[in-house]
């Protein structure tokens, strides 16, 4: 008899015989099954799904690959997707979810305020990770389980000693069970940021983290943008999340949430097509703020929700602020973050 599938993909590993999953109508919802990563479910909310079986044809492969799927027609259901050596269908509110952009709990899709303060539902938003060397602090956001984005002038803040990441966190100052702390070990500027040469053109970067992070319930990535897709179109609205700073007294402990608008550029002074303006005047002062850089400005399309934005800049906290805009960076983000082998 031939080895098993499970055999065959952790002795070989990722470069020659692989298991892929990919959803069609975005080629970057992609996820590669091989060594540890058997096992596993996947949930899409595509109606098309390409599973790939990738292999060298070097070796016995003649068991192929197992797979359990279930379609169910309620979208507040899931599609089940397992790959094993014997397939079982668990319960799935215990399942890690490892597509992108779905919470499993359920966030507050409400009007709110990070200036004055809305808290998020605990865990609602799953992407959302703090970066900090122990004196300074910024956001960033959960992009697979190896990589963060954040703002390239975080990374001229934060290095006075080991960066960490805190994931799967709501309360900075409480023991959580969900909450992870990884080291960050390789931080990729883009190239062309000059920061305020170029009035903070370009303010992106990647983090890596030194081992990648378990897909939990309470940790997952968010989407990004489809190639040459802009959702952040003038007057849409998206939400931005983080720990940064309420009326000025400081940062806050809990997440916050804000719904803001898209507003012309030069509202904000902002010069660059790279960038985005956003935000809301008084009465209802939804912005960003200290704290905030870095984080994810993010919308909901269909069932999934995309990074659109990253915290940039601005003049003050209370009103409109610039945002880099992720849709004219995903073929870089995707060479650097969804192509390692």
């Amino acid at each position: 008899m031939g080895n098993s599938p499970d055999a065959i993909l952790d002795q070989y590993g990722c470069s020659t015989n692989f298991i892929s999953i990919a959803s069609e109508n975005n080629p970057l919802d992609n996820y590669k099954l091989c060594q540890q990563r058997r096992g596993v479910k996947l949930i899409t909310t595509y109606s098309n799904v390409l599973i790939k079986f990738v292999t060298d044809a070097l070796r016995d492969i003649n068991s192929g690959f197992s797979i359990i799927f279930r379609i169910i027609k309620d979208p507040s259901d899931l599609v089940l997707l397992t790959t094993t050596k014997k397939p079982e269908i668990t319960d799935q509110s215990n399942s890690p979810l490892l597509n992108c952009g779905m919470p499993l709990k359920k966030p507050l899709e409400t009007l709110g305020r990070i200036i004055g303060g809305e808290e998020a539902v605990p865990h609602s938003w799953p992407w959302q990770a703090l970066v900090t060397d122990g004196l300074i602090m910024c956001g960033a956001t959960l992009i697979n389980e190896r990589w963060l984005v954040t703002a390239a002038h975080c990374t001229e803040s934060i290095n006075s000693g080991p960066i960490k990441a805190y994931l799967g966190m709501h309360n900075r100052l409480r023991s959580e069970s969900s909450k992870r702390i990884k080291l960050i070990d390789e931080i990729i500027i883009h190239p062309n940021y000059l920061g305020r040469l170029t009035q903070w053109d370009y303010d992106i970067a990647l983090m890596r983290l030194q081992e990648p992070v378990e897909i939990t319930n309470e940790i997952s990535p968010i989407c990004l943008p489809p190639k040459g897709v802009n959702f952040a179109k003038l007057g849409s609205q998206g939400y931005v999340t983080g720990w940064g700073d309420t009326q000025g007294t400081g940062p806050a402990y809990i997440l916050r949430q804000a719904t803001i608008t898209v507003k012309n550029n030069k509202e904000c002074g902002a010069s660059s097509e790279n960038m985005l303006c956003a935000g809301d005047e008084a009465p209802d002062l939804h912005d960003s703020c200290q704290g905030d850089s870095g984080g994810p400005f993010f919308m909901k399309n269909n069932f999934n929700y995309y990074l659109v934005g990253i915290v940039s800049w601005g003049y003050d906290c209370n009103g409109a602020g610039v945002y880099t805009k992720v849709s004219n960076f995903v073929d870089w983000i995707q060479s650097v973050a969804f192509n390692e082998k």
